[in-house]
């Protein structure tokens, strides 16, 4: 493990995260295992490249902008939650996602689970 951290450590550095480094030694094993197996499967230069592209505005234009119809929690039944988990699930299996604006307030409903 000590071979990933320094590993991880070594990737940190050199996109100038050094404030991750600190942090992470800071807290448990187990907290720490996690925190360096995400260093490790993270793409740094892809989302480096990405940052680049939006600077200079050079961003590839391939989405779907549609509105989308409002869900009501308490009514969806069991099934149709479990629907709504499964479609979630693959689609980031798949490295698909959307973005949703929310009024005020409503983003901190989030958090509550849909099961």
């Amino acid at each position: 493990m000590e071979n990933q951290e320094q590993k991880a450590k070594e990737i940190l550095e050199e996109y100038n995260q050094t404030h991750i480094s600190e942090w992470m030694d800071k807290q448990e094993n187990n907290i720490k295992q996690k925190i360096v197996k995400q260093v490790l499967e993270i793409d740094l230069d892809e989302l480096e490249d990405l940052y680049k592209k939006v600077k200079r505005g050079i961003i590839k234009k391939d989405y779907n902008i549609e509105r989308i119809p409002p869900v009501i929690k308490e009514k969806l039944s069991k099934e149709e939650k479990n629907i709504y988990m499964q479609s979630g699930e693959k689609a980031i299996r798949n490295n698909q996602y959307a973005v949703v604006t929310m009024a005020g307030g409503q983003g901190t409903r989030l958090r509550t689970q849909w099961a």
